[in-house]
């Protein structure tokens, strides 16, 4: 009799293991396990991979932006529970370079296979900075369209599964970036100007190869000097005079102090650009993505180059 009870005892347990173990439907189809944790755990370092990744994956996957949004990608460092979220990741995405060159430097605390780590800067076809490859890939919309393609990839070689969902939401996501794109074509073939001017960093080199123009800055790409000498600050109101530059430009996160001290000097507007390093919190909090945000760059840039006429210079002061 006590063998019978031990052995319907162990049925039991059997039966409830085996139900504990099941798989239950999530959004979207997609299978996941019954305590409802997605199946496949990503992590991202920028906005740019953030916005991507949740476009083309949905709610199917765990998501983890280790930036905090308002936070400087650039002066980023991550902490030790960090590194045990990356570490506890199936897909750990990131631009790398010098901008990210912690992780290069983390090889004892990072011990992700290599197979699971991916830069974006492998996605596309890299232009050289000074003296480092310009890490900031993602400011070309037709380097954002590689970007997605690869994500997509990588995303559906991990699951199987549900590749037909992640492939249809990449051909809405291309399709957005494709109509801001071909909006962008107008800075090319009906702007008065060619030339930008930062009273800040300028990490948009892809972006204006890809649509023909050019730049004067503070200073270039991600430099971490943050205070101008008088003599950068007075060559950049030469320029905005020379060349009748309608709107100073100054990126995300930066006060636009001055951005807005040279635009007073020379009678124009400061403006803020989108470089998607990251967002602030309340960019953030409104939902905005990778094309809602160019697609406010588009209308600073009409402005900056011409194709605005409200927004043209003032009179050059005497």
């Amino acid at each position: 009799m006590k063998k019978k009870i031990i052995l319907f005892m162990f049925t039991i347990l059997l039966v409830f293991s085996v139900i504990g173990c099941s798989t239950i439907k999530g959004n979207n189809g997609f299978s996941k396990e019954s305590d409802g944790e997605p199946r496949l755990k990503i992590v991202v370092t920028t906005f740019t991979a953030y916005d991507f990744v949740r476009q083309i994956s949905g709610d199917n996957v765990e998501l983890t932006y280790l930036l905090a949004p308002g936070v400087d990608s650039h002066s980023y460092t991550p902490t030790e529970e960090d590194y045990v979220t990356i570490n506890n990741a199936d897909i750990f995405i990131y631009v790398g370079g010098e901008m990210e060159s912690w992780v290069d430097d983390s090889s004892d605390a990072i011990i992700l296979p290599e197979n699971k780590m991916y830069s974006m800067m492998d996605f596309v076809e890299l232009k050289d900075g000074d003296v480092t490859p310009d890490e900031h890939v993602w400011t070309s919309p037709a380097n954002a369209l590689m970007i997605i393609d690869e994500i997509t990839t990588i995303i559906c070689n991990n699951d199987e599964y549900d590749s037909d969902f992640y492939k249809e939401n990449l051909k809405s996501l291309t399709a957005n970036i494709k109509v801001l794109r071909a909006d962008m074509t107008k800075i090319e073939n009906e702007s008065v100007r060619k030339k930008l001017v930062f009273g800040d960093k300028m990490p948009m080199q892809y972006f204006l190869d890809e649509f023909g123009l050019t730049a004067s800055a503070l200073f270039d790409r991600c430099s971490t000097e943050t205070e101008p000498d008088e003599s950068m600050i007075a060559n950049l109101v030469n320029v905005v005079n020379a060349e009748h530059i309608p709107v100073v430009l100054y990126i995300e996160l930066s006060d636009g102090s001055v951005a807005k001290t040279i635009a007073e000097e020379t009678g124009t507007t400061a403006m803020q650009i989108q470089t998607l390093h990251n967002v602030s919190e309340e960019d953030f909090e409104n939902g905005e993505t990778y094309t809602s945000l160019m697609t406010r760059n588009f209308e600073v840039l009409q402005a900056a180059l011409g194709l605005k006429s409200e927004f043209e210079k003032k009179p050059i002061k005497e």
